[in-house]
C-alpha cells in the first residue's frame, strides 16, 4: 500500500488544520455583484461568442487552506487523520484518485482462486443467487480482497462489484467464510449507489473507502469508510457495518459575469430577478428537480439554429420563462459535463430575433461534512430543537389503546334488514354482515366446511418440475365440484411493494386445466366455502389507504366462474369525540366552542380515500406567483400555504401533500416548512411528526393573537386531534382529543363481476 499518502496528509494536515474553520454561515453571500472592469468587447450589442468566453474563464482553484470541515455526528471508530486525508482529497476533487491510489491490488484475488458453495441458511437464498450469477457471468464485474478480519488466521473474502458508471440495483458487499475447501457466504452490506471502491489495511485495521456520485453529472458528492473489522462478539457485516460519510455541500454559490448586454432596457430588472432566485435555482438543479418560472411556460425552442443552440461540454439541464416588464425572458441553465459549473443564459425571443440579455458562469464553495449520510443538502435546513414539556401529558403512554378501547365503547348495537329476494341465501348474508360488525370476517362460527387442499400435492399432480414457477406464490387452494366437474382456486401473492392477491379459477377437464375466470384482491385470506350444498368465494378487503378491514365481498361459483356477488361495507354513520387532555387557559374556551363547529366536516373532508380534502383554517394560499414558484422549485411542485405558525413574526410557508401508499403503510400528510432568507429558501424543521400513528390533517386557527397548531392523527379506525401553540421553538400543549365512529352495516347486490 501507498503509506506515502497517509504519511504526507498527517503532516500536511498537522500544519494547516488551524487554518481550518468548523463552522461558517451559509448567510454570508457572495451575490452581491461588484461592478468590475472587463474588457470592452465583452459588452458589445452583437452576439457573444460563449465558447470562446468561457473558455477565457478561469475558475478559483480550491485551496486547503479555505476548506470548511464540520461533523455531524459523533461516530469516533474512524481515524481522525483517514477523514482528514479523504476530507481534503474531496475538497479537491481528488478522492477517485485517491480511492484508486488506496486500492491494496496484493489483497485482490480472482475467482479462479476459490470455489464457492451455498450454505445451510435458507435466509441467504436470493443473495446466493445473485452472487453466483455475478460470479459465473462476470457481469457487473467483481473485486475479490481475500483478508483476515477477525484475527482467527483464517482468511475471509470481500466480494464488491466494481461499478464505475455502471449503475446497478444491488450494490451489496458480501463476505464469504472458508468452509472446508469452500467459501461460503456469511454476510452481506447495502454499500449504496458508490462508483469507486478500494480495499486497504492502515494502522491494524481493515478499511473499505466508496465514492459517491450525482448520477447526472458524474461528479463525486461524497465518500464513505466502512471499518471492516470483526470485534469480541463476532463479525459486524451483517448487521450494521461501522461507518461514516463525507459529504461535499455547497455552501455559497458564485456568479460571475460573462456578458452583459448593458444597453438593453431590462439588463437591470434581469439582473435583480437572477440575484433573488440564484442560489434556489442551483439547490433545485442539485437536488435533481425543476426550476418553475412564475409563468408557468416551458421554452419551447423551434427548430433555427439560433433556437436550438449548444455548447460543447455543457448539457441544457433547466429551462423556464419569466415576465419581467412586459417582455417573456426566457432563460436557460447549462451545467458543465463532471463538474459543478453552470453557465446561465437570459435571452428574448421577438419574432424571427433573439436577443441575449446576459450570461453568467456559476460555481460552488463547498464544505465537506461528516455525516451518517451520503446525499448533499447544500445547508438549506435551518435546523429548530423545539421544546415541549407537556407533550407526555397530552401524549400519556397509553393513549392509542385509550383511542382503541373508546372506538368500541362508542359502537352502536349491530341492526341488520330483510334479505328476503336476495340474489345469496339471507343467513349466509346475516352471519357475513355480523362478523364483519365483530371484526371476525374470516371466522364467523357458522358452520362453514372449506375444501382446501395441500398446495403440494395439487402443483405434483398437474405441473412438472419446471412448470412449477407459481407454486412459492399460492398461498392456499380450494377444490370444489360442481355438475360432477372438479375446479379449483388458487389464491397467490403476486409480490411487490402493493401486495396484490391473484385469484384465479381453474376447470378440470380430462386431467387438463383450463383457466377459466380470476379477480384481484388485497388479502391473502381470500377462501372458498360451502353453504348449503353451494360454493362461495368469500373475500375480506381492507381500506387500502387504512388497512382497517371494513368490507366483505361474497362470489356464488358457478360453472361458468364467478357468479352473483354481495357486498357488505362498514359506514360510519357517526363520530363520537372525547377530550383527554386541556391546559385550561384562557383560551381554552373558545377553541373548545371552535372544536365544536368543525366536527361535521373535518370528519367528512378526512375521508380515508382518493376523495380526502386538505382542511384549513387560517392559514391561506400563497398569492406570490414568484415566492410560489421557488417554493415549487426548491420543495417539489406541492400546494403551499403562508401562515406564521410559530408565532415568531415571519411568515412561513407550509407544503401539504397527501401520500397514497402503495405497501403496507397507510395514507399520510407529508408537510414540510420554508421560510424566505435574504439569500434562499430554506426549510425549517418543524414539530409535526414524532407520534407513532400517521399524520392525516394540519391546519391552523388564530386566537387572541396567537396561531395554534392543530393536528388529525389516526390508526385504523379512530383519531386523535392535537392542539398546541408554538412561539418559536418553544411548543405549548393546549388540547387532545379521542374520535371513533360509529358504524352501520350496509350490503349491495351485482349480477355481473365488477372488474
Amino acid at each position: 500500500m501507498k503509506k506515502n499518502w497517509l504519511i504526507f496528509a498527517a503532516v500536511f494536515l498537522a500544519m494547516v488544520f488551524p487554518l481550518i474553520s468548523c463552522g461558517g454561515n451559509i448567510l454570508d453571500s457572495s451575490l452581491d455583484r461588484e461592478e468590475k472592469p472587463l474588457q470592452s468587447d465583452h459588452f458589445t450589442e452583437e452576439t457573444p461568442d460563449l465558447e470562446k468566453l468561457l473558455e477565457e474563464f478561469k475558475m478559483p482553484l480550491p485551496f486547503v487552506e479555505n476548506m470548511v470541515l464540520k461533523s455531524e455526528t459523533d461516530r469516533d471508530f474512524i481515524l481522525p487523520e483517514l477523514i482528514q486525508q479523504f476530507a481534503q482529497a474531496l475538497y479537491l476533487s481528488e478522492s477517485d484518485d485517491l480511492i484508486k491510489d488506496l486500492n491494496q491490488k496484493e489483497l485482490m484475488i480472482t475467482k479462479a482462486d476459490f470455489r464457492f458453495a451455498k450454505n445451510d441458511n435458507e435466509s441467504d437464498d436470493l443473495y446466493e443467487e445473485a452472487l453466483q450469477k455475478a460470479i459465473e457471468e462476470d457481469c457487473p464485474r467483481i473485486l475479490f480482497y481475500q483478508l483476515d478480519l477477525d484475527g482467527d488466521q483464517a482468511d475471509e473474502i470481500i466480494a464488491i462489484e466494481d461499478l464505475k458508471y455502471d449503475y446497478s440495483g444491488s450494490n451489496v458487499a458480501y463476505l464469504l467464510k472458508k468452509a472446508g475447501d469452500t467459501y461460503t457466504l456469511a454476510g452481506y452490506d447495502y454499500i449504496g449507489y458508490y462508483r469507486y471502491v478500494s480495499v486497504f489495511f492502515y494502522e491494524g485495521n481493515y478499511y473499505l473507502a466508496a465514492n459517491y456520485d450525482n448520477y447526472k453529472t458524474k461528479t463525486t458528492k461524497a465518500v464513505g469508510l466502512f471499518l471492516l473489522n470483526g470485534d469480541s462478539h463476532g463479525f459486524l457485516w451483517a448487521l450494521n457495518l461501522p461507518h461514516v460519510y463525507l459529504r461535499k455541500n455547497g455552501e455559497d454559490y458564485h456568479y460571475d459575469s460573462l456578458y452583459e448586454n448593458r444597453g438593453h432596457r431590462l439588463i437591470e430588472k434581469t439582473k435583480a430577478y437572477i440575484q433573488e432566485i440564484a442560489v434556489d435555482l442551483i439547490y433545485t438543479d442539485r437536488k435533481g428537480q425543476i426550476f418553475y418560472g412564475s409563468e408557468e411556460e416551458e421554452i419551447n425552442f423551434g427548430d433555427s439554429e439560433d433556437d436550438r443552440w449548444t455548447l460543447d461540454g455543457y448539457l441544457r439541464v433547466q429551462s423556464w420563462s419569466q415576465k419581467i416588464e412586459d417582455k417573456l425572458v426566457d432563460f436557460s441553465l447549462f451545467r458543465k459535463d463532471s463538474e459543478d459549473l453552470f453557465l446561465l443564459d437570459a435571452r428574448i425571443r421577438e419574432g424571427q430575433t433573439t436577443t441575449i440579455l446576459l450570461d453568467d458562469i456559476v460555481y460552488l464553495e463547498n464544505s465537506i461534512i461528516i455525516s451518517d449520510y451520503w446525499d448533499y443538502d447544500d445547508c438549506n435546513l435551518i435546523s429548530v430543537s423545539y421544546d415541549d414539556p407537556d407533550h407526555d401529558v397530552a401524549f400519556c403512554p397509553d393513549l392509542w389503546e385509550q383511542a382503541e378501547a373508546f372506538a368500541k365503547e362508542v359502537q352502536a348495537d349491530f341492526t341488520t334488514v330483510d334479505y328476503d329476494g336476495s340474489l345469496l341465501p339471507a343467513p349466509l348474508i346475516l352471519a357475513l354482515e355480523q362478523a364483519l360488525f365483530d371484526e371476525k370476517p374470516h371466522s364467523p362460527e357458522i358452520g362453514f366446511s372449506c375444501p382446501e387442499i395441500e398446495t403440494e400435492a395439487f402443483y405434483d399432480r398437474f405441473y412438472e418440475e419446471g412448470e412449477r414457477v407459481r407454486e412459492s406464490m399460492t398461498a392456499s387452494v380450494y377444490s370444489y365440484c360442481l355438475a360432477e366437474e372438479d375446479y379449483y382456486v388458487l389464491v397467490m401473492d403476486t409480490g411487490g411493494s402493493a401486495r396484490f392477491v391473484d385469484i384465479d379459477i381453474l376447470k378440470e377437464t380430462d386431467g387438463e386445466l383450463t383457466h377459466l375466470d380470476n379477480l384481484l384482491s388485497l388479502d391473502l385470506s381470500a377462501k372458498v366455502i360451502e353453504y348449503e350444498g353451494a360454493y362461495y368465494l368469500l373475500e375480506d378487503s381492507y381500506n387500502y389507504y387504512s388497512k382497517h378491514t371494513d368490507m366483505v365481498r361474497i362470489y356464488r361459483l358457478t360453472e361458468k366462474g364467478i357468479g352473483p356477488y354481495v357486498t357488505i361495507c362498514l359506514t360510519p354513520s357517526s363520530y363520537a369525540w372525547k377530550m383527554v387532555y386541556t391546559d385550561s387557559e384562557e383560551w381554552e374556551s373558545k377553541i373548545t366552542d371552535y372544536a365544536e363547529t368543525i366536527r361535521e366536516n373535518l370528519m367528512a373532508e378526512s375521508i380515508i380515500d382518493d376523495n380526502i380534502l386538505y382542511f384549513t383554517g387560517d392559514e391561506k394560499p400563497v398569492s406570490d406567483k414568484n415566492k410560489e414558484a421557488r417554493l415549487r422549485s426548491v420543495g417539489k411542485d406541492y400546494d403551499y400555504w403562508e401562515i406564521d405558525f410559530n408565532n415568531d413574526k415571519t411568515l412561513e410557508y407550509v407544503s401539504k401533500h397527501f401520500w397514497f401508499p402503495s405497501n403496507s403503510l397507510t395514507l399520510n400528510l407529508e408537510a414540510s416548512t420554508y421560510q424566505f432568507t435574504n439569500q434562499r429558501t430554506a426549510e425549517i424543521s418543524n414539530p409535526f411528526y414524532g407520534e407513532p400513528y400517521g399524520l392525516l390533517q394540519l391546519w391552523f386557527k388564530e386566537f387572541q393573537g396567537k396561531v395554534f397548531t392543530f393536528r388529525l392523527f389516526f390508526s385504523l379506525d379512530h383519531y386523535v386531534l392535537n392542539v398546541s401553540l408554538i412561539e418559536g421553538s418553544h411548543v405549548s400543549q393546549v388540547q387532545t382529543w379521542m374520535i371513533a365512529p360509529s358504524y352501520q352495516v350496509t350490503v349491495e347486490e351485482g349480477k355481473d363481476l365488477f372488474y
